[in-house]
């Protein structure tokens, strides 16, 4: 998948890389436990929340990302974005 001399090159590697990653821990049977805690707040996810979380990532930003292209053609960034989820900052 890498594209080399490209922009995108060194984020296609980096896919490249994770996906057998991804693969061999779908192919393992899931963990009995939770994860371990966050340090700020305390949360911590059973295995099917990680993998939901994995899942949903990818389409979130891409929509992120084409709400800012959609808008920086009308010169000018949005203050916040609505994706599904709770209005988003895009910055300060």
């Amino acid at each position: 998948m890498t594209s080399e001399g490209t922009p995108a090159g060194p984020y296609l590697l980096r896919l490249d890389r994770v996906e057998p990653r991804l693969a061999a821990l779908a192919s393992t049977p899931p963990p009995t436990r939770m994860t371990d805690p966050d340090p700020s707040t305390g949360q911590r996810w059973e295995w099917g929340q990680v993998w939901a979380h994995l899942a949903e990532f990818v389409p979130y930003w891409l929509r992120r990302d084409e709400v800012v292209l959609e808008v920086e053609g009308l010169g000018r960034l949005p203050n916040r974005v609505v994706t599904g989820k709770p209005s988003v900052p895009l910055r300060p």
